[in-house]
């Protein structure tokens, strides 16, 4: 699913702003990313629904939904193995740790990119409306395990939510795209 990872997003999301890093740090960097993708399993779950579904409350949701006919909600992750990788690279050294989370990063963004083009292919008569997640805006992020449970996410891609709300593995995204006619 993914051959190469975004390292501009990678760079961003290490805060480097317009200068690229020095040699060193890409060279690590680079190898990094080739191990990262030898780990990650991406995987991703969607289901299509109609806009008045439960799930979807707030007043940014049904703004974002307000021209739609019909909602996807999905889920995707990079699998357990990328925790692990990052946590025991930590032990390590810290610096690898943070290059692994930051091409985590920018790899799961690239599997939710994915997820929409598949979406959008399956669905052509419709276009789509920009990715909006739990937590943002008043779209509660206490609404995840219910996300989590409508797409059967735990037995079909492993995901779950622990009691902070968060998603174990941590290397994963659920959100929500409107469907509207045109």
């Amino acid at each position: 699913m993914i051959e190469e990872i975004n390292l501009a997003e990678t760079f961003s999301y290490l805060g480097f702003r317009g200068d690229l890093p020095d040699e060193r740090i890409m060279s690590a960097i680079k190898r990094c990313e080739g191990v990262l993708l030898d780990t990650i399993t991406p995987r991703f779950i969607y289901k299509v629904t109609e806009t008045a579904n439960p799930l979807l409350v707030g007043n940014d949701i049904a703004e974002l939904l307000a021209d739609c006919e019909k909602a996807a909600i999905f889920c995707c992750t990079l699998g357990q193995q990328t925790d692990r990788l990052i946590i025991s690279a930590g032990v390590r050294d810290l610096s690898e740790q943070l290059y692994y989370d930051a091409l985590a990063n920018a790899a799961i963004e690239q599997v939710c990119d994915k997820a929409e083009e598949i979406i959008r292919k399956a669905y052509p008569e419709y276009s789509l409306t920009t990715r909006f997640s739990p937590g943002y805006g008043d779209f509660p992020l206490a609404l995840q395990p219910r996300i989590i449970e409508f797409l059967d996410a735990k037995k079909l891609i492993g995901v779950t939510v622990n009691e902070s709300l968060l998603m174990v593995p941590t290397k994963s995204v659920s959100a929500v795209l409107g469907l509207k006619k045109g």
